[in-house]
């Protein structure tokens, strides 16, 4: 096994099944599409310059965890969703993601998913030497800075992914996987990273 394990984010199998638990204010299910390659440059900062989305109807979701790891206390994340327009959820019994972990948080909107977990890392490491794998195996890597978190981008398959450090924790980070709703193709991918809709919600994250 390799020193680093990036743990690989919610693709189109999993969000497929968190889909069947959060479902859009039609009552629809909204399905993920299947996850592609992409080789298109993610863009180095997000959230604080393109975010011209307004909620109309602002409504808190709240999420928290805590890792399995003895010193890493409870990490509680908030964001911000339209109750008119979007979907907000908390998956937790019988949903297992590639991170091992079974609680999610979700938001579903017309044209795509944010799904919200608790990731392990390897336990002592910093988010430095995370950054620095995930440079090194992903594609795509770049900087978000938003107005309550800085972290790191990537893409893994035709998910754009997102990574900030869990508050106070040498052992966990909070990972943020967006996966397009509907029709999936290389264009929306790339237009999907700078979708103001998306950069206003995440400019609403609040991790404790």
């Amino acid at each position: 096994m390799k020193k680093w394990l990036v743990i690989a984010p919610i693709a189109a199998a999993a969000a497929a099944g968190a889909a069947l638990a959060l479902k859009g204010k039609s009552g629809a299910e909204k399905k993920p599409a299947a996850a592609k390659p992409t080789a298109k440059a993610a863009p180095k900062s997000g959230g604080k310059n393109g975010a011209e989305f307004s909620f109309k109807n602002p409504k808190s979701g709240v999420y928290s965890f805590a890792s399995g790891y003895k010193d890493a206390k409870e990490i509680t994340v908030t964001v911000t969703y339209d109750a008119d327009k979007h979907a907000f959820g908390v998956v937790s019994e019988g949903y297992i993601t590639d991170s091992g972990d079974s609680h999610v948080a979700i938001i579903n909107t017309d044209d795509f998913s944010i799904q919200i977990e608790y990731a392990p890392y390897y336990h002592g490491e910093d988010f430095a030497a995370l950054e620095k794998s995930v440079a090194e195996n992903y594609k795509n890597f770049g900087k978000v800075s938003f107005k309550n978190a800085e972290g790191i981008c990537f893409t893994n398959g035709g998910s754009y992914c997102m990574a900030f450090p869990a508050a106070d924790s040498t052992s966990d980070y909070v990972l943020t996987t967006v996966v397009l709703m509907g029709d999936d193709n290389e264009d929306e991918r790339v237009k999907l990273r700078s979708n103001p809709e998306m950069l206003a919600i995440m400019d609403t994250l609040l991790i404790k």
